[in-house]
């Protein structure tokens, strides 16, 4: 019997995967979860295997690993940690997950795509193990994943679709481009959709996610991710940045033409600690490339997590620069703007649909002949804007590319319980569940 782990470290994720896990158990699969929460509901017929047993009892003999270089980056800067405490941890945690790899004997692990190191020390200690990793990631298609398997990049992420699904996808892709409001959020995150500070602090999820983690404290249980003081300094922070930006003159997208677009990354954001490190300050870099530009720079925060910047702060490092609402459709500024200058977001991918000409500051999986240009210096960031017509994308490339990765994609809309929607992930699941058990 083919046994799967699905990791658990918040209650949505227990809810769903209990959901999921159910229906698997139907189908004669051998399903565990592996909680870093306290269990709160009926578990049915899953097992559990609570990962604080282990460590609050861990008399395991700690072997010396080797911890790839920017796998810290993530918890460092969301923790007040240093750097030889998270390598402790990140050891300790490894050496957990070799012990219960080998007890169980998994065939599977499935877990949400994360930074952290309990996240980065399951995905090492499987690869070491040989057991098969699923990192599941949502793409840039709405309510569609990649499943990484064994891997962090999501041009490895494993092909799932045929030929003609794929076409459909590319196409569903492109009519939701043309709507006016599209907004590639999946379920999981619609509950961060406000439109300011005020109504998010407010909020019945920012006060009940307050009380628990206070109960947490309280009652002395574990959990991973219980950083109060953190997320109130992060709440009062943006706060601060809320009430400065206030009175902050935002422009207004349907009277620009012309200008440089560059879509901010979330401060943190897993797309630059693990995948672009060298470009965790934006800000700094876009300063090297660009240096006394002055044709009109627009920024814009992400639709959901805003206020991490003070805009006035930001718009000073430049000699022409303002910021737009960030509610503002990305595709609405992209069609409006000249070109689009970006790290690792997903609108450097819209961009290029959009037939904008796309620069990016780090070398990722859309760069390429025509396609996005991957500018190294400030040299060829004028040779980019001097030749600008050049760099229009080739509409068959891009075709291509986007062909590549919907081919990757599987509808699976993370922590969605609504009932035709779970039917639709669980028969997603399932489908990698076979397609992994065939190929080894």
């Amino acid at each position: 019997m083919i046994k799967l782990l699905f990791c658990v470290y918040h209650e949505r994720d227990e809810i769903f995967f209990i959901k999921i896990g159910n229906k698997l158990n139907n189908k004669k699969y051998d399903i565990y979860l592996l909680y870093f929460i306290k269990p709160s509901i009926d578990k049915s017929n899953l097992k559990i295997i609570n990962f604080y047993d282990y460590l609050k009892f861990n008399n395991i003999n700690n072997i010396k690993i080797k911890i790839p270089k920017d796998f810290l980056n993530h918890e460092k800067l969301s923790s007040f940690k240093q750097i030889n405490q998270l390598k402790i941890k990140f050891t300790e945690y490894e050496n957990i997950f070799y012990k219960i790899l080998n007890e169980y004997k998994f065939d599977m692990v499935f877990q949400e795509l994360g930074g952290f190191i309990c996240h980065l020390s399951l995905f090492q200690a499987c690869k070491k193990k040989k057991v098969n990793h699923i990192f599941i990631e949502p793409s840039f298609l709405k309510k569609y994943c990649f499943f990484l398997v064994n891997t962090l990049k999501i041009n490895e992420a494993i092909n799932l679709n045929n030929k003609l699904k794929t076409l459909k996808l590319l196409n569903l892709y492109r009519n939701l481009l043309s709507k006016k409001k599209y907004l590639a959020v999946n379920f999981k995150d619609l509950h961060l959709k406000k439109k300011n500070m005020i109504l998010l602090i407010f909020s019945f999820y920012t006060w009940k996610s307050f009380f628990t983690k206070i109960k947490r404290i309280i009652l002395f249980e574990w959990n991973e991710f219980n950083h109060l003081l953190l997320h109130i300094f992060d709440f009062l922070n943006r706060t601060l940045n809320f009430l400065k930006n206030s009175i902050f003159k935002l422009e207004d997208p349907k009277y620009l033409n012309n200008f440089i677009y560059f879509p901010l990354h979330v401060p943190r954001d897993l797309a630059l600690t693990l995948r672009a490190p060298s470009k965790l300050d934006q800000i700094e870099s876009l300063k090297k490339i660009i240096r006394s530009e002055k044709q009109k720079i627009i920024f814009k925060e992400h639709p959901l997590v805003f206020s991490r910047y003070s805009y006035n702060k930001v718009t000073k490092n430049f000699f022409n620069a303002s910021f737009v609402h960030n509610a503002i459709p990305t595709n609405f500024i992209l069609n409006k703007c000249k070109f689009v200058i970006t790290i690792n977001s997903k609108a450097g991918i819209e961009s290029l649909m959009l037939n904008k000409p796309v620069l990016s500051l780090y070398n990722n999986y859309y760069c390429g002949t025509g396609l996005a240009f991957y500018c190294k210096n400030y040299k060829s960031y004028k040779n980019f804007k001097k030749k600008l017509d050049n760099f229009v994308p080739k509409k068959i490339k891009v075709r291509n590319l986007i062909l590549k990765l919907v081919k990757k994609c599987l509808f699976f809309d993370l922590y969605n319980m609504e009932k035709s929607s779970l039917e639709k992930s669980f028969k997603s699941i399932l489908y990698i569940i076979l397609k992994l058990s065939k190929s080894s």
